[in-house]
């Protein structure tokens, strides 16, 4: 089973000795390798939010076309909050992503360190990011054989006609500490899940309104 976004096995294995190149499947092992026989993938890193161009979740996601693909955020936490402007994210069938914002990073994929609020002497690891639909569609669309895990992610104010105003999948979606709220469409709300596989972990599906069936 291939390593799930956050997954404290991600980056911890050791690089030198008699570890293989690849992995079980045959994808290369990347940077410092991680525990286990599957490889969590490249890393695509999200350096701005805007909804779509160079740097943007909407490229990476495009560009995650390696199995295991894992979506970093370096997005200052002020700033966190990515609002579409141009339709739903689409996960297509065939790709499983990782989409991990359960610790925000700088440029070279360290963990970003800001002042504690409550100490601000001493620094601590910052995380969440929030998918703000606009109204205008859903968050999140995620096709039959796709498989998508998120960490530490929000979705918020979608809106659809039909199904799913938060998430439409029909893939294998994994939600972990994340947040799906104040959604709306005539049938699922907050996530429609016709087939394929839902599993939530410390999530929260809450405020979101459904005409019908949810």
């Amino acid at each position: 089973m291939a390593l799930l976004a956050g997954s404290p096995a991600i980056d911890a294995g050791f690089s030198t000795g008699t570890i293989p190149a690849s992995d079980q499947r045959g994808f290369a092992r990347v940077g410092q390798a991680d525990i286990g026989a599957l490889e969590a993938g490249p890393v695509l890193l999200v350096d701005n939010s805007s909804d779509s161009g160079a740097g943007s979740l909407r490229e990476a996601l495009a560009n995650a076309t390696t199995p295991g693909s894992r979506i970093l955020f370096n997005l200052p936490s002020g700033n966190s909050r990515i609002v579409l402007s141009s339709g739903h994210l689409d996960v297509p069938g065939g790709r499983t992503i990782l989409l991990d914002a359960s610790r925000l990073v700088d440029g070279s994929g360290a963990p970003r360190l800001e002042p504690d609020p409550v100490r601000p002497t001493n620094l601590v690891e910052v995380g969440g990011v929030t998918i703000d639909a606009n109204a205008n569609s859903r968050g999140f669309s995620l096709s039959a054989g796709g498989t998508l895990s998120a960490h530490t992610v929000t979705v918020t104010n979608g809106q659809v006609p039909g199904n799913g105003g938060g998430i439409f999948t029909a893939g294998t979606l994994n939600l972990i500490a994340s947040t799906i709220s104040d959604n709306a469409a005539k049938r699922g709300g907050g996530i429609s899940s016709l087939q394929g596989a839902l599993t939530l972990v410390d999530s929260t599906v809450s405020g979101n309104s459904a005409g019908e069936l949810g």
